[in-house]
């Protein structure tokens, strides 16, 4: 039986080897043009108040403009 370290044996840069952020985006949300803004994914949201964006192409982030969270597209899938 092995016993865990504690240590992750999966790193951020071994998921993006096989696959991008938008990618991920798409899967997780539907979302496939971005920038844009939709209700929030973390809390009811009657008006879209939730910003998507990628200032490099590569990268996605988001920013909640109602409770000013922001980070990038792991940090949110983290909080849904």
């Amino acid at each position: 039986m092995a016993v865990s370290t504690g240590k992750s044996s999966v790193s951020l840069l071994d998921i993006l080897k096989h696959t991008t952020e938008a990618n991920i985006l798409a899967y997780y949300l539907g979302i496939t043009v971005v920038p844009c803004i939709i209700n929030s994914p973390l809390r009811k949201d009657n008006r879209p108040s939730f910003g998507l964006y990628s200032p490099n192409g590569k990268r996605i982030y988001f920013v909640d403009f109602a409770t000013k969270d922001r980070g990038g597209i792991f940090d949110l899938l983290c909080q849904m």
